[in-house]
């Protein structure tokens, strides 16, 4: 059960969950579960197992996935005869395929009718055998059972291995003694290529945003950690605004739960809370960004800066990338779901598909004098508040910014967001005015000099800035 003196973002982490609490937590994926379940439960010890490979972005839930199962299959008298084990997240120690070997026959000692085998595997490495999978293989046929290896980044650990080590991989996976349910955050050519030694290896399984239903019922499942009673009538009261910011992140599980708790306080701050998200996802998409090459990288730069999307011309002017080469990439980009493309009257208009990855990425490397630097918060404003709602919460901002309780950063990132967003003149220039008091008075640093030019209001401008004041 959820704890509502923990938070949920860290909680909500699937390495650190109890057994329990996995399954007591997993309220989606349950079609993906069901489909690689039921495969594994028709196969009959005697015959060569399908694999897997779940392919999403990272955040989409692989690693929870994995665990579901690796925990169901533990669990099952019917399915005794298997033995799963997953590997670490992160393999730093898995370098070659008989490394990988070694690791198994390390868990396998763990159990009682395989005491020893690692000592065994390690003897004959060291005189040099190479077929490293034999002493694990008889160790199975011994014992009637049939390895079921749960492998997260997946691709990461095929990059290590050799080309003869691929092939030797396939030549295992062609019997009947190990099955492998695996995890990627990006295709990669040794299953998709006809010419490569895993193609056809692999049943691929692609994992998508969660759509509105989903995701209302991991809030709902999310929400008994707390003990609000009026928790049923806060989501119900925030469903449109779920939804909107649903799009907006691309229905990204681990995105969405990072939201959630800023959902459940209707008195939140969005800037400091926003802040703090953002810090949370920055390791999510700073991964996301390094595994990618250089040449993608500065693709992803240029659409990331551009909110409202980027044809291929602006593109190709901005990367200085060979049409074809961008074209290819598109293609590429879209098939790993993390671009959409917009057909328009002239050129098709190409974007991120997490839009949120745009307000994380707007604020870390946004260009100040271009006002990229606020956008992400002027996106999330708009998508969050209506316009009667930004108005009220302008002036909300300036009594805390007259009362100077609020941080500088905070104080100049919803000001410069919310004059970026009203409608209204004279709101603006007191925003700016008061705002800047308490930077200099807390000898801020704004970067470039903040000049606010002096105005003359009209009577009917200051009667109605003072009546929606009062």
């Amino acid at each position: 059960m959820l704890q509502s003196n923990r938070p949920i973002s860290y909680l909500y982490n699937p390495a650190n969950q109890t057994p329990q609490e996995i399954r007591d937590n997993f309220v989606v994926r349950h079609a993906e579960f069901r489909r690689i379940l039921r495969d594994i439960k028709n196969t009959e010890l005697d015959e060569s197992p399908q694999n897997f490979l779940i392919i999403a972005q990272r955040g989409m839930g692989k690693t929870t996935l994995l665990l579901r199962l690796k925990y169901e299959i533990k669990n099952d008298p019917n399915l005794s005869h298997l033995i799963p084990i997953r590997l670490a997240e992160e393999q730093y120690n898995i370098f070659s395929l008989c490394n990988l070997w070694e690791n198994v026959a390390e868990e396998l000692d763990e159990i009682e009718a395989f005491r020893g085998i690692a000592d065994e595997l390690e003897r004959q490495i060291d005189e040099n055998v190479e077929d490293c999978f034999e002493v694990i293989k008889k160790a199975l046929i011994k014992n009637n059972n049939r390895i079921v290896l749960l492998v997260d980044n997946f691709g990461d650990m095929l990059d290590k291995f050799t080309h003869i080590e691929t092939k030797e991989l396939r030549d295992v996976l062609h019997g009947t003694h190990l099955q492998m349910i695996t995890a990627s955050s990006r295709f990669f050519e040794e299953t998709y290529r006809y010419d490569n030694a895993l193609f056809d290896y692999f049943n691929q399984i692609t994992l998508k945003g969660l759509n509105q239903k989903e995701l209302m019922t991991l809030f709902e499942s999310l929400a008994k950690g707390y003990r609000d009673k009026n928790i049923k009538q806060i989501l119900q009261k925030q469903r449109s605004t779920i939804e909107i910011t649903r799009r907006l992140t691309g229905g990204v599980p681990r995105t969405m739960i990072l939201l959630f708790e800023i959902f459940m306080d209707e008195n939140a701050n969005i800037f400091d809370d926003l802040d703090s998200t953002i810090d949370h996802v920055t390791p999510l998409y700073k991964h996301r960004m390094d595994e990618f090459q250089p040449k993608i990288q500065k693709i992803i730069h240029e659409m990331a800066l551009a909110w409202d999307g980027v044809t291929l011309n602006e593109i190709k002017r901005k990367t200085r990338i060979d049409q074809k080469d961008l074209e290819g990439i598109f293609v590429k980009l879209e098939k790993n779901g993390l671009i959409t493309i917009t057909p328009t009257k002239g050129e098709d208009v190409y974007q991120l598909s997490e839009r949120f990855f745009n307000i994380w990425y707007l604020m870390r490397y946004g260009r100040k004098n271009k006002k990229e630097h606020i956008l992400w918060l002027v996106k999330f404003l708009e998508v969050w508040c209506t316009p009667r709602e930004l108005v009220d919460r302008a002036y909300k901002h300036l009594i805390r910014v007259q009362e100077e309780n609020i941080n500088p950063k905070g104080a100049k990132y919803m000001t410069d967001a919310l004059v970026s967003s009203i409608d209204n003149d004279m709101l603006k220039y007191q925003l700016e005015i008061q705002t800047k008091r308490v930077l200099e008075k807390s000898n801020f640093d704004m970067g470039e000099e903040w000049v606010i030019e002096d105005r003359d209001f009209s009577i009917e401008e200051k009667i109605d800035y003072y009546e929606k004041a009062i």
